[in-house]
């Protein structure tokens, strides 16, 4: 089962969330056959130099503060779509890192888990979806109805907006239908996939 990775990174805010993310990440992109790095850069110079020591080949596309993540993902999600409509698809983010500095410690642990549950056991998410029973994996599934500037409420999101997704399941959807706003990708599953198609790989009121 190819995987593939669609990593969206803001490079323009607190640098030491941004650096545990890519510290994260970077130590599970070798699970990827496809990567894609999306730099949304307020200024081209400056990204580059935040990231250079980031080696990684990054795809720099300019920021829209009012669509956030959303700036870019149809586009490369298009492509893995169209190389692969087997695959499936892990979406992620330099998670908090527009959080007050006062929450570092709580983003800095959210993150963490975030990482360690989606991407440490690779083996664990392809049985999930060769069951045949989901067609999205995450953690922190919450099932009321997510209100963030969609055309309509997403019916559940995994919280922190990172997760794992079905190329052929997406095929079957509206699949470029995404909210046109800040959190577009979060609510992205949301509106594509049935809560029910939907695994949970861990949860918490916290």
């Amino acid at each position: 089962m190819n995987k593939h990775l669609i990593y969206h990174i803001y490079p323009h805010a607190d640098r030491k969330i941004l650096y545990e993310n890519l510290s994260y990440i970077g130590s599970f992109d070798h699970i990827f056959d496809k990567k894609i790095y999306k730099v949304a850069y307020d200024d081209i110079t400056s990204a580059s130099l935040i990231l250079r020591s980031f080696n990684r080949d990054l795809q720099y596309i300019e920021n829209n503060k009012s669509l956030g993540e959303t700036v870019g993902f149809i586009k490369f999600l298009e492509q893995i779509l169209n190389e692969d409509p087997d695959g499936i698809t892990y979406v992620g983010t330099t998670a908090g890192v527009s959080k007050p500095i006062s929450e570092r410690e709580n983003v800095k642990a959210w993150a963490r888990s975030i990482y360690m549950l989606c991407l440490a056991n690779p083996t664990h998410i392809e049985k999930i979806f060769s069951s045949g029973d989901y067609d999205t994996v995450g953690c922190f599934k919450k099932t009321v109805p997510m209100e963030k500037g969609g055309p309509k409420p997403a019916p559940w999101h995994f919280s922190g907006g990172q997760f794992w997704i079905s190329n052929r399941a997406l095929l079957k959807t509206n699949w470029k239908d995404i909210a046109v706003c800040r959190h577009g990708v979060e609510m992205y599953p949301g509106y594509m996939i049935d809560v029910n198609r939907a695994y949970n790989l861990f949860d918490t009121d916290m």
